[in-house]
């Protein structure tokens, strides 16, 4: 009885893995059957050779009840210990399914300055580009930034805050978000600052007021013209000045108390409403 019911539990067992090796395009492998001890917690010796292809094993208990064992084999170990899930049946068969786990890391990614919109709370080498690039043209400083424990700059109310008024001193939408407009005349604004700017002095050329942010310590004709501007409007006391002149502290005082009075942010930085204002 026992050996007909062998042979039955094998004939379907064979007819059903031929059919999964042609769905699946998996190679079955002879495996001698004689190898399979009785006892469940016993290591199973695998083949030696560098195999990993999945294989079936059909196990008949005592009990007419049977196992079906698929299994995957490990390049790390050459004997390993059947990992399983079990569920039982009616009939009183049982199966096996062994899974090998896989781990995956993902990088993050990696922006450069103008690949996406920099707006409060948004970290990385971006904002890092961004933030250097406002402390090169002196709209920042590197004490005003904020950094996550990683020592990554994050934008802040204060950059964000610094965003806005340069877009406002060039005439873009002040939202306080570097998007790619903002980044783009930033970049240009602080190659022309560069250029114009390396000792802050501007001297062999002629420079119009308006042309370029001005704050205290610079120097050339512009600051000449803004200064004539302030004592002409009484902010400062005669004599009008000629060439190119030093944007010193009597100026930036001037420059205040115009803004305070106009109602505009008193800061002493002569930018483009300022500009607008005292030639009006």
């Amino acid at each position: 009885m026992r050996l007909k019911f062998e042979n039955l539990i094998k004939s379907v067992f064979l007819s059903s893995v031929a059919s999964i090796i042609s769905t699946n395009g998996v190679k079955a492998v002879p495996y001698n059957l004689s190898y399979i001890d009785n006892d469940e917690d016993k290591l199973l010796e695998e083949n030696k050779k560098n195999d990993l292809s999945k294989k079936y094993i059909l196990k008949i208990h005592d009990d007419n009840s049977y196992l079906i064992a698929g299994h995957r084999s490990h390049r790390s170990h050459s004997s390993h210990r059947s990992h399983s899930s079990h569920r039982s049946s009616s009939s009183g068969s049982s199966y096996r399914s062994s899974s090998s786990s896989s781990t995956y890391s993902v990088t993050p990614r990696v922006y450069s300055l103008g690949e996406r919109s920099i707006d409060v709370g948004v970290t990385g080498r971006d904002v890092r580009e961004l933030a250097d690039l406002f402390i090169a043209i002196s709209y920042i400083t590197e004490t005003d930034l904020t950094k996550d424990a990683l020592g990554n700059v994050t934008c802040c109310s204060k950059l964000s805050s610094v965003i806005r008024k340069f877009q406002r001193d060039n005439n873009l939408t002040a939202d306080g978000i570097a998007g790619r407009a903002t980044v783009q005349a930033l970049k240009k604004y602080a190659a022309n600052y560069k250029t114009n700017n390396n000792s802050l002095t501007i001297t062999n050329q002629k420079i119009n007021l308006g042309d370029r942010v001005l704050r205290r310590g610079m120097q050339g004709t512009d600051v000449t013209q803004l200064k004539n501007l302030l004592i002409d409007k009484g902010f400062l006391n005669p004599p009008f000045a000629k060439g190119s002149i030093l944007f010193d502290q009597n100026i930036e005082k001037a420059v205040i108390n115009f803004q305070k009075k106009t109602g505009i942010d008193a800061d002493g930085i002569v930018e483009t409403q300022t500009v607008y204002f005292l030639k009006k």
